[in-house]
Order: C-alpha cells, then structure tokens, then sequence
C-alpha cells in the first residue's frame, strides 16, 4: 500500500478536497498555510522565489483571510478516501 494511501486512511476525516471554481481559479500565486503563525508563499506560480513565515501571525493573517475567500468560493471535488482519488 502506497504511503499516501495509508496517511488517507488514517486521516480521511481530516482532509478536504475542493475545487476552486469563478475569479479564484485565475490566480497567479500559491501558498500554505500551516496554522495562524506560519505560511509558506510564492506570489507568482512561475517564479520560483517565495516568502517562508515562522511564528509571525500578523504577516499570516492577510493570507488567512484570502485562504477563507478562495474556500467560501470552492465546491467539494473528489471524496478524501482511497476510492475517492
């Protein structure tokens, strides 16, 4: 069983697959958010320079709110289990 399929399994209740849809789907960065302190970014997909953030929840929080815009605008995709993917 492939790594990926054991970590679904055991944390399927945990992940959320959506898919962006409208004027979200058009954006030109990337980033991850890894709680309300930390967050790695890169303003342009094709650039490959980027912004690490540790422990700083003020520069955290704009991205936070642009997390949540682009969340409230997604559909759910595909089942978070291994017959989903």
């Amino acid at each position: 069983m492939p790594a990926s399929d054991a970590l679904l399994g055991i944390y399927a209740s945990s992940i959320f697959i959506y898919r962006t849809t409208g004027e979200a789907a058009k954006v030109q960065d990337c980033f991850a958010l890894a709680d309300g302190d930390h967050l790695i970014r890169r303003p342009v997909t094709s650039q490959p320079r980027g912004v690490l953030v540790f422990g700083d929840p003020k520069e955290c929080q704009p991205m936070r709110e642009r997390f949540d815009e682009i969340w409230e605008s997604s559909v759910p995709a595909v089942s978070a289990n291994a017959t989903g993917l």
